[in-house]
């Protein structure tokens, strides 16, 4: 047998060799393991802050889906927004698009929001015995929106103006209020995860008791209002005015149904014999969706009709609103129709930016073009341009509506007039003609009330407690600058005082009648 004998640095030589591939052959498993967990966490901080915009605010796509429509998208891309919830520290616009505010509107924004971080900011200072109120709406619009920028910053500045009056203002009192401003994206598309948002908020030191504002009459906002209700919370609609918004706990709103609405501006037109001697016609948009039109045409038939007046629905005139190609084709067509009917007088039973189209087709009629019309709404008129007034002004167009607010309403009537409320809200938003100031401003201030009468008899601040008081106010009305407040068991205001406005050439609002409780 032959010996083989083995120098002992050669030994030692195989022996690390062998090692090393033994310690390769472990190492490299673990490190591909390592990288690839490594590009994992990277892609994931990746996916973070691209769907990150701040604390508690995500970014998403617009609409709601990937890929969206048309107006979703920019350069082909898709469009993204950030919806949640900010103490005033972050500013929510659409950053991109058509539909992007212009430096002025981003200015006049985030110095509102600066405001509202500013006044939070004290109070956290000065006291922890505060509790947190939340204006909540659509602020990244996109041109299927119905309230156009100006109207969401005037929103903000009436929320802060109520928020400063129950602070350190006329009606000061505590708890003090923090308020807080929510985004439920572009057609309240992502209302799910701002609700989400601001319910952690209930038992944390932002102690939210009530959420208000919660957009236009939609079947999201509606759906968010029973979500926020149902689990603890008040809520006050500002500009919600669809006649079946009822039956939700805790739930009150500050403007009138919008059949009462209907019902007002019949009766306005009753009064001008020249125009109630003919027949109205009624422009309606039978969008199932559209809760806002539902009741406003049927309303203003009946109450027009009531003692004589006339409404011609042969043929009908309506539209569609959700096939969106369709709707504009039938605007183009109605000009002609209208013509052939000779009448005057047209009631429109939908939103303000179909309103805009609708004006837009009858100014540039082909037919009948001395002919004078009346055109007369409900209070979504606010897309209305400036230019759009002016044009339809010159082609013989009258546009004339049943508003939520104004200032002058309460002039002829010294003894009942809210100038605090309307001198706080005029302090922060400058203009109120177009209501909305004054009816978010409404809103808080509701909520600033429940919480009083909370103190006055030693409650305990929860969204329960706030709602139950709602329902409390008559005799003891919240200080609105629309006027006083009180609720019945639907939410509904009672009493309410609705204002008939007509849009002068130069874009402003003109008050031409108001329809007093007594007299309905």
């Amino acid at each position: 047998m032959v010996r083989i004998e083995w120098r002992l640095d050669r030994v030692k030589r195989i022996a690390a060799v062998v090692l090393a591939l033994a310690v390769v052959a472990v190492a490299v498993p673990l490190l591909l393991d390592w990288r690839e967990d490594r590009q994992a966490e990277e892609d994931q901080r990746a996916a973070e802050r691209e769907n990150f915009c701040a604390k508690g605010i995500a970014r998403k796509p617009v609409g709601g889906k990937r890929g969206g429509s048309a107006h979703e998208r920019g350069n082909g891309e898709e469009r993204r927004e950030c919806v949640g919830v900010t103490d005033g520290s972050y500013v929510f616009y659409t950053r991109s698009g058509d539909s992007s505010p212009s430096e002025q509107e981003r200015k006049d924004l985030k110095e509102v929001m600066r405001k509202i971080e500013k006044e939070n900011r004290r109070v956290e200072r000065e006291t922890k015995k505060y509790v947190s109120v939340a204006y909540v709406t659509t602020l990244t619009l996109q041109s299927s929106d119905s309230n156009p920028q100006e109207s969401v910053l005037h929103e903000l500045q009436g929320a802060h103006a109520a928020q400063l009056r129950h602070n350190t203002g006329d009606r000061s009192a505590h708890p003090k209020m923090r308020l807080l401003v929510g985004n439920v994206g572009s057609e309240s598309a992502h209302w799910k995860h701002t609700a989400d948002e601001l319910l952690k908020l209930r038992d944390t030191p932002d102690r939210l008791v009530a959420v208000t504002g919660l957009g236009p009459s939609t079947g999201k906002n509606r759906a968010m209002v029973r979500r926020l209700s149902e689990n603890g919370l008040a809520t006050v609609a500002s500009t919600m005015t669809a006649s079946n918004f009822k039956h939700i706990e805790y739930f009150v709103r500050v403007s009138a149904p919008n059949e009462e609405e209907a019902k007002a501006a019949a009766r306005y037109l009753k009064k001008d014999d020249e125009r109630s001697r003919g027949s109205a016609v009624i422009v309606r948009d039978r969008s199932k969706n559209n809760h806002y039109a539902q009741n406003l045409g049927p309303a203003f038939e009946d109450e027009f009709t009531a003692n004589g007046g006339k409404v011609d629905t042969t043929p009908e005139l309506t539209f569609n609103s959700e096939a969106e190609s369709a709707w504009r084709s039938k605007m183009h067509m109605m000009p002609r129709q209208l013509c052939a009917k000779d009448r005057n007088v047209i009631f429109f039973s939908g939103r303000g930016m179909h309103l805009t189209a609708f004006l837009k087709a009858l100014r540039n009629r082909t037919e009948c073009q001395k002919q004078n019309f009346t055109v007369i709404t409900g209070d979504d008129t606010t897309n209305l341009t400036e230019r759009d007034i002016r044009e339809a002004e010159k082609t013989g167009i009258e546009v004339i509506y049943a508003g939520l607010a104004h200032p002058d309403v309460w002039k002829d009537r010294e003894d009942e007039k809210p100038s605090p409320a309307i001198t706080a809200v005029e302090k922060v938003a400058g203009s109120t003609d177009d209501g909305q100031a004054l009816v978010a401003h409404d809103a808080v201030i509701t909520v600033a009330q429940a919480l009083t009468m909370l103190t006055s008899k030693e409650g305990r601040f929860t969204g329960e407690s706030v709602g139950e008081m709602f329902y409390s106010m008559k005799g003891d009305e919240a200080p609105g600058a629309s006027g006083p407040l009180s609720f019945d068991e639907n939410g509904t205001p009672r009493d309410k005082v609705i204002p008939i406005l007509r849009l002068t050439k130069d874009g402003r609002t003109e008050l031409e009648d108001v329809s007093w409780p007594e007299e309905r």
